[in-house]
């Protein structure tokens, strides 16, 4: 009896290691990536990547065992996010920066993006900087110089792509030209 039961807590513990051993292993090997752009403007280019480029990404990368992710926050922001109880788009994506440090992506356009009236934030110390930081930037400009600038003893694995806005005039149709298009 005492051998069967030396042997199941020696398979309990081999199962509990195995499983921590997993967590942590899935957790190094996941790479979230956060894509930075003004909302209205590049719709075309925010799904080209996240239906094409990294699930191809993640095929090639799948024998090394390494996950990208995709961190696209059209799909995150909720109404009350954005209300006066919520963090605040600012403090939302300037938190989501942090969680994809040190990947970052940004999509620059044709647009500068939405100036918010003031800059709310919460009083945690990651954000102080806002406080003294001169008015009148979009939020799109603020998450470039959180994720580029800021915290510049921080690595960074970041690329900023332009859009030539000429390319639209090439686009036949348009229900696809509108997709590429601004307000």
């Amino acid at each position: 009896m005492s051998k069967c039961k030396s042997s199941n807590t020696h398979y309990r513990v081999i199962k509990i290691v195995f499983f921590v051993n997993s967590f942590i292993f899935s957790y190094r090997n996941s790479c979230r990536t956060i894509i930075s752009s003004t909302f209205n403007d590049m719709h075309g280019e925010r799904d080209a990547l996240t239906r094409h480029v990294f699930p191809l990404l993640n095929e090639r990368c799948r024998p090394l065992r390494v996950r990208v992710v995709p961190v696209d926050l059209r799909w995150g922001l909720t109404a009350e996010d954005t209300s006066d109880e919520g963090l605040g788009a600012l403090e939302h994506c300037l938190l989501e920066i942090d969680h994809c440090r040190p990947f970052f992506l940004v999509l620059a356009g044709d647009r500068y993006g939405w100036i918010p009236p003031g800059y709310r934030v919460s009083d945690a110390p990651q954000f102080e900087w806002v406080k003294t930081f001169e008015p009148n930037h979009s939020i799109t400009a603020m998450e470039i110089f959180y994720g580029f600038v800021n915290k510049w003893s921080t690595p960074v694995h970041a690329f900023c792509y332009r859009r030539d806005p000429s390319f639209r005039k090439e686009i036949d149709d348009p229900a696809i030209q509108k997709v590429y298009a601004f307000d």
